[in-house]
């Protein structure tokens, strides 16, 4: 964006939520057309990071990552130089000081990483790699994962990482995109990892594509949104599927983050009002691409491509009962 209520913000702003259109700090008004995103928030240290596409953020020099003082609107000089397309999600482990990357990248500070890194989010740091092998990979064709009779594939044509939960109470994180592999470990399109040393746990979610009738592949899947909840521990995860871990549901699953296996929740997100019919790929398979879940009211909020859940109109934007 590059204005909120008529001042110029190029994609970064502060608001105060208490006091009606107060918006107290423009973060990158140097920034090139406004590409820049505040994606992890250290309220600890009182500092945010940054991703933009520019190679600006309020004059100083930083590539794909920054990070910056949110009282004096200072650029740390934090700066692992991260080079590659994009970076396109951050998680952040306050225990460990940890701060995890995610995108379509290929190196962090000179250093060879495949779409994800652990850096110390230290802003006084000069080391910014934990040297965790994380690097995601498309992965082979996943054929025990495939409908009886069938070889043809979940196989990723892409690696990238789009979205990361952090669960610092269970040493854990978790990653989800495009990729098949993450560490060297066959994982399709969504992972857990350990916050110790980023070691890919052996849970395996089984991420389902959609299909046709005769088992044949129409399009694959990906993970595109995460949430972990408190009570009770469940992971949320939004995306393109038919099935997580064994349990029939179309684009939004919940797991039990305890125990590693489905809740038994099902939900019918799709585009169309027929969702038995082919779909062709993400406007027509009514992809969830963010989520947030109410524990209070037991309601998950669900956006993205989809236009129906169940047979609900629920155009873009929609909310369904948890249990």
């Amino acid at each position: 964006f590059t204005s909120i209520d008529g001042q110029q913000r190029l994609g970064g702003a502060k608001l105060d939520t208490a006091v009606a259109n107060n918006i107290a700090m423009d973060w990158c008004l140097s920034g090139a057309a406004g590409n820049s995103s505040i994606i992890a928030i250290d309220a600890n240290r009182n500092q945010a990071a940054f991703v933009q596409e520019s190679e600006y953020l309020n004059v100083a020099i930083r590539s794909k990552l920054a990070a910056i003082d949110m009282t004096t609107k200072t650029v740390l000089t934090w700066n692992p130089a991260i080079t590659g397309n994009s970076v396109l999600a951050l998680g952040y482990d306050s225990v460990g000081e940890t701060l995890i990357v995610g995108g379509d990248f290929t190196h962090v500070d000179g250093v060879t990483h495949a779409n994800l890194a652990a850096l110390d989010a230290d802003p006084t740091a000069t080391n910014f790699d934990r040297e965790w092998n994380l690097d995601t990979g498309i992965g082979p064709t996943f054929a025990d994962q495939e409908p009886a009779g069938t070889n043809t594939g979940n196989t990723a044509t892409s690696a990238k990482v789009l979205v990361i939960a952090v669960h610092a109470a269970n040493g854990k994180f978790y990653v989800g995109g495009e990729f098949g592999s993450v560490g060297g470990q066959d994982r399709a399109r969504l992972a857990q990892l350990s916050l110790t040393n980023g070691a890919p746990s052996s849970l395996d979610f089984q991420v389902l594509p959609y299909r046709k009738t005769d088992g044949g592949l129409i399009t694959g899947s990906v993970i595109r949104a995460l949430s972990i909840g408190t009570s009770p521990e469940h992971l949320y995860v939004g995306g393109r599927f038919t099935k997580l871990l064994g349990t029939a549901t179309r684009n939004l699953g919940i797991v039990d983050i305890q125990s590693g296996t489905s809740t038994g929740f099902s939900a019918n997100i799709t585009a169309t009002s027929s969702p038995t019919g082919t779909p062709t790929g993400e406007r027509s398979s009514g992809d969830v691409y963010s989520l947030c879940v109410d524990e209070a009211a037991d309601r998950i909020y669900v956006g993205g491509k989809m236009k129906y859940i169940g047979t609900q109109l629920c155009a873009t934007l929609g909310a369904i009962v948890r249990t």
